[in-house]
Order: C-alpha cells, then structure tokens, then sequence
C-alpha cells in the first residue's frame, strides 16, 4: 500500500497538466476543479487502489483527458 500516495501525487500532476486546478482543502483532502467547472475531491492518500481508480474515473467522467 505503500505507493498509493506516490500515485495521487502523478495524477495531481497529470490533472493539472490537462487543465484542472488542484487544491487541498483545510481537511487534507485534494480538491479537483476540471476546465468545465465540476468540483471532484479525492483523498490526500487514498487507502486502496480502488479510491485512485474512482478519483481518475470521476475525473474522465467531467472531461478530463487522462
């Protein structure tokens, strides 16, 4: 489990790369706002890799390129 983090951090990347602003909230979550104005908040270290493959999902689903 220990790559999950490591993993969140290469999708920041490539989400901001195509167009998201990225932010963490005040509860250390991360805060994904797409080009079309969706909000999508994700887990700062996400337990599973499941919880990645759902934020990148949500993410493909308003439109992001990844």
């Amino acid at each position: 489990m220990a790559g999950h983090r490591s993993d969140m951090m290469k999708l920041v990347k490539l989400a901001k790369k195509n167009g998201c602003t990225v932010e963490r909230t005040g509860s250390g979550h991360w805060s994904f706002t797409t080009p079309n104005g969706t909000r999508i908040i994700a887990s700062f270290s996400p337990s599973s890799q499941h919880a990645l493959r759902s934020t990148i999902r949500d993410l493909r689903k308003a439109g992001v390129p990844l």
